[in-house]
């Protein structure tokens, strides 16, 4: 009996919130080294149909979650995403879910060329003193549960030109629970059926896609603690029994954790709860 994992029939990429004008999220924070090369702001989208078991983030699946999730427009995302990339002297910014793709791929495709090349609505929307520095933009690393083929053969022409030229690093394909991604360059990925795969005008070599750790802890834009990447369970229940007796402590105290990272106050910002 074959163990290769069969993949269920693609839906249409265009189909998912095909009229979207905002970006379900989850969560914005940095990360070290786990969701890419550097130092990263990480975006963390909501919903995806996937499914793959063992999946390291289920609770980023429901497409109808409103606890935690917040809404942005393109222009919204865009500003934070570059904001926070230039406060914290960040590398580069990196997508991933849930499934990206799954918030609209047109949608997504357009917040990656607007990273790049901010369009005035966007830049209003930046401090003053980063747009007098002409900042840098920022390498693009994406995460995604289609397979690479799949991207090329459902994605538009211009949409996959964007993909092909646009993205840096693109870790792509199911999660495969019981086979594990080795050391090297496909060490971004979370199991080694997945591809990394480098665009075609991308800054980074071969080495460069070595992690250095494989376990990141964040406080996000929201101040909820992340945690990322794959630790080993012996970490995983303990770090669950201290969250534990913290939120029993905290209970008994009546006072409510402090928020650790304030959210990025932008001008004519409108953040939305959905």
């Amino acid at each position: 009996m074959s163990n290769v994992q069969r993949l269920p029939v693609v839906k249409s990429l265009y189909t998912y919130r095909s009229n979207a004008t905002t970006f379900r999220v989850r969560s914005i924070g940095i990360s070290e080294s786990v969701n890419g090369p550097g130092r990263r702001v990480v975006v963390h989208f909501q919903g995806c149909d996937l499914a793959c078991p063992g999946c390291f983030n289920p609770h980023l699946w429901s497409t109808k979650a409103r606890a935690g999730v917040k809404g942005y427009s393109l222009v919204e995302l865009t500003a934070i995403i570059l904001t926070l990339y230039d406060k914290e002297d960040c590398t580069g910014v990196t997508l991933t879910g849930g499934e990206p793709f799954q918030q609209g791929a047109t949608l997504l495709l357009d917040l990656i060329q607007q990273l790049l090349r901010p369009t005035t609505k966007v830049l209003d929307l930046l401090p003053e003193e980063m747009k007098r520095r002409h900042f840098i933009t920022p390498s693009i690393t994406l995460f995604s549960g289609y397979t690479y083929a799949e991207l090329l053969l459902h994605l538009r022409k211009e949409d996959k030109s964007v993909l092909l030229m646009e993205v840096d690093i693109l870790i792509s394909g199911r999660y495969e629970q019981f086979n594990p991604a080795l050391a090297g360059d496909k060490s971004f990925a979370s199991s080694d059926n997945q591809e990394v795969s480098r665009g075609r005008y991308s800054e980074y070599e071969k080495r460069d896609l070595e992690r250095a750790f494989d376990l990141d802890l964040i406080v996000d834009h929201a101040g909820e603690t992340v945690m990322m990447g794959f630790p080993q369970e012996v970490l995983v229940s303990k770090m669950a029994q201290m969250a534990g007796i913290r939120q029993r402590a905290r209970a008994r105290s009546g006072h409510p954790d402090e928020v650790t990272l304030a959210n990025l106050a932008l001008p004519n910002s409108n953040k939305r709860t959905l």
